[in-house]
């Protein structure tokens, strides 16, 4: 391994979140502080979600509420040039956006005293110690006191990679690298993500017919115009049993999840593990059906390739998934599936800890602990997962799922990445840094 850097603090990630906290230390920088982001990526700010190439894939969310400042809650709106808060743009855009805003933030935050490296290097390993991070780039170590993970989601993949035949990153840019796909495929899910592989594959001529299999069979509910937010009344928010008769008896359910989505962590959190578990058994179905929605025009599109026969849904539970050079067999509960090409696209979790990615590895070995429902992290409200003695790791997004009711939605991990960098920052300043001292004296004492 080459020579050791280090840094104050290491952000880890190249996306929507690391672009969010450049944008929150340029509205308050700390002079001389030491600051590396491990991008993962030549070109930073859009993260795999945000990299599609062309106008096919739209936004799943309004525009007039994708702005990645916390200071400025209309700056993607104006930035696109846009007159309507409610229209649905090209996500190419606003890939460009955080692009745009990454960049810019780098430049105000060096300005202003801050010493700031991006690395375009993937993070591949993360230890956690008392006395620091150290985080592994391409064969380099970064020793960091503080770590802001940002990393998205980590997939639980079914089978390996097989070119031309089984994709274990669901995203159109990944698909787009396998140019090999082609025949009759399936699709596991029909969330937000498996509409955006769907509509990828059946763009190519080649592509025969697409299989879109889940659980329900459903796809997400679309965005419509709706009366606003409903702020749920205290009792609906007792137990997932009352909070599911809440949105089950609301008469505009867009705007009762809407309003759930504004208490959503501190009802969350303030429910039991018991209760938590109970609530990804009894809400997890609606809940994601109804608050992940898609664009009507996306919608409008599937539908129209089930009505050409190109597309068709499925009710299926997949038990196990065989990736082969000639193809693919999919174990369903109704018999065995076979295609020319599958996708795994039924979204991400840490399943118990297992997998290589950075989170995961932390759970392996003892830095931190997984959520109730065991696919995220567990943390407190300043999103700190590593336990006291061990240097401040913190996380936000994806990587949080199951210990949040939302953590996915750009609301959320905007708010939830303020937060976290601000405690990191404290955590950082003379006073927190002789706090951290004195607790890794006693554990040394």
């Amino acid at each position: 391994m080459e020579p050791r850097s280090s840094c104050d603090l290491a952000i880890v990630g190249g996306g929507f979140a690391a672009t969010v906290a450049l944008l929150r230390l340029a509205a308050r920088p700390v002079p001389g502080l030491r600051v590396v982001v491990v991008a993962g990526s030549e070109r930073p700010g859009p993260g795999m979600a945000y990299a599609a190439l062309g106008d096919l894939f739209l936004l799943n969310v309004r525009a007039g509420r994708m702005s990645a400042d916390p200071d400025r809650p209309d700056d993607f709106q104006s930035w696109a040039g846009c007159a309507d808060p409610d229209a649905f743009l090209p996500r190419r855009f606003y890939g460009d956006y955080l692009a745009t805003r990454f960049s810019g933030a780098c430049g105000q935050v060096r300005s202003a005293g801050v010493e700031l490296s991006v690395l375009p290097g993937l993070a591949t390993g993360l230890e956690v110690t008392p006395t620091g991070a150290v985080i592994t780039v391409e064969g380099a170590a970064l020793t960091a006191a503080s770590v802001l993970l940002c990393t998205g989601p980590e997939l639980k993949h079914a089978a390996a990679a097989v070119p031309g035949r089984w994709v274990d990153r669901p995203w159109p840019v990944a698909l787009e690298q396998d140019r090999a796909l082609a025949g009759a495929g399936v699709v596991i899910g029909t969330g937000l993500t498996a509409a955006d592989a769907c509509l990828t594959l059946l763009d190519r001529p080649e592509v025969s017919r697409i299989t879109a299999i889940s659980a329900d069979g459903l796809w997400p509910q679309p965005h419509a115009a709706c009366t606003g937010p409903v702020v749920p009344p205290s009792h609906a928010l007792r137990s997932p049993l009352t909070l599911l008769r809440h949105l089950r008896g609301a008469p505009d359910w867009r705007a009762a999840v809407d309003g759930v989505r504004s208490v959503a962590p501190a009802t969350w959190q303030g429910w039991s593990a018991v209760d938590q578990r109970r609530a990804g058994r009894l809400l997890a179905g609606i809940w994601n059906r109804h608050r992940h929605r898609l664009a009507p025009e996306v919608l409008a599109r599937l539908e129209a390739a089930e009505a050409a026969g190109r597309l068709l849904r499925r009710r299926l539970l997949v038990s196990a998934v065989h990736a082969r050079p000639d193809g693919v067999r999919i174990e369903t509960g109704a018999g065995c599936l076979p295609a020319d090409f599958g996708v795994d696209a039924r979204g991400f979790r840490l399943e118990d800890g297992r997998g290589a990615g950075l989170a995961a590895g932390l759970v392996q070995a003892g830095a931190a602990r997984l959520s109730p429902l065991g696919i995220g992290l567990a943390g407190d409200a300043s999103g700190l997962v590593t336990p006291r003695g061990l240097a401040p790791v913190r996380a936000v997004g994806a990587c949080r799922l199951g210990d949040l009711l939302e953590t996915t939605g750009v609301p959320e991990v905007r708010a939830q990445t303020v937060v976290a960098l601000d405690a990191a920052l404290e955590g950082l300043s003379p006073t927190g840094k002789q706090e951290a001292g004195s607790r890794r004296q006693h554990l040394a004492g």
